[in-house]
């Protein structure tokens, strides 16, 4: 399961074309000190194992950061990274399971106590000038092993993920409304193998969204490469299409809301000869800044 939350969380190296309309800018999200900033993440993956049930998870992730100076890079900013709320559900055939942070009951229950033992962790990350996580590291009340050793954990993993997230997809260079850019490259993925991707953006230019002058900017492309799986099976990652938008606010600095959307059919072996298996699999992303206040 460890490759489908970090499908995402690439660095790529990047390749401009612009085209000419109107004075350049350059478009790049930051963070402001003294401010806390706080951010929804809802992802959604659909598996569907040729002669088997369908297979769902949908996460729904509320983050907070607390902002403060750099101390590593002094042009940079620190970060720590709460889970406010943590919504879980995972869905095979007819059966499923949910678990909701703010429920009462959560130490009673087998599921609970498992996402109990990551959720309310925090992280702390330095980043440098263009948003680069620096390093990272968690804290917070420690817990005994999980109950679901074979079941992901969500916390402060997906905290760090998100805030990886944050910077890609916008040029290095000055872009005027209606130009055009080309990042590709490869992203290891842990110990597994990489992935490569080369993905074309364009600025659709200025759009309102929830009542707010946002430039928008389309995306999309491909992803390809083998990694191997937690039971050391080569999986192959051919054929898959990325698409989706960034909604970015000139006034904040920053992403107010992006969409990603992945669909790929993922060649797994079958547990028995290692024969490959075709897999459709679908992941929907989305991202919406809540809100930016003071620091109390």
């Amino acid at each position: 399961m460890q490759w489908i939350t970090i499908i995402f969380t690439f660095l790529i190296s990047a390749i401009s074309l612009h085209a000419q309309s109107g004075p350049p800018t350059l478009l790049k999200p930051n963070f402001q000190t003294g401010k806390t900033y706080r951010f929804i993440t809802n992802n959604k993956v659909l598996m569907e194992p040729p002669g088997e049930a369908p297979r769902q998870i949908t996460l729904e992730q509320h983050a907070r950061y607390d902002v403060k100076p750099g101390t590593i890079n002094l042009k940079g900013v620190s970060l720590r990274g709460y889970t406010e709320k943590l919504l879980v559900n995972i869905q095979s055939g007819q059966k499923s399971m949910t678990y909701d942070s703010l429920a009462k009951d959560n130490q009673q229950t087998t599921i609970g106590k498992h996402f109990e033992s990551t959720v309310n962790r925090y992280v702390d990350l330095e980043l440098d000038e263009k948003l680069r996580i620096l390093s990272h590291q968690e804290g917070g009340r420690s817990v005994g092993a999980t109950p679901l050793p074979g079941l992901p954990r969500f916390g402060p993993e997906e905290l760090v993920q998100l805030i990886d997230s944050i910077p890609q997809g916008y040029s290095p260079d000055p872009v005027s409304v209606g130009d055009e850019w080309v990042l590709r490259g490869k992203r290891p993925v842990g110990e597994l193998g990489e992935l490569g991707f080369e993905i074309s953006y364009k600025n659709l230019g200025f759009q309102k969204y929830e009542g707010n002058e946002c430039l928008v900017i389309e995306f999309r492309g491909q992803m390809t490469g083998d990694i191997t799986d937690e039971s050391r099976r080569n999986v192959d990652f051919q054929g898959s299409r990325i698409s989706g938008n960034l909604v970015y606010d000139p006034a904040l600095g920053m992403t107010r809301y992006s969409e990603h959307h992945v669909a790929m059919v993922v060649q797994t072996p079958a547990k028995a000869d290692n024969t490959k298996k075709p897999v459709p699999m679908e992941q929907r992303v989305t991202f919406k800044l809540v809100h930016i206040v003071d620091k109390k």
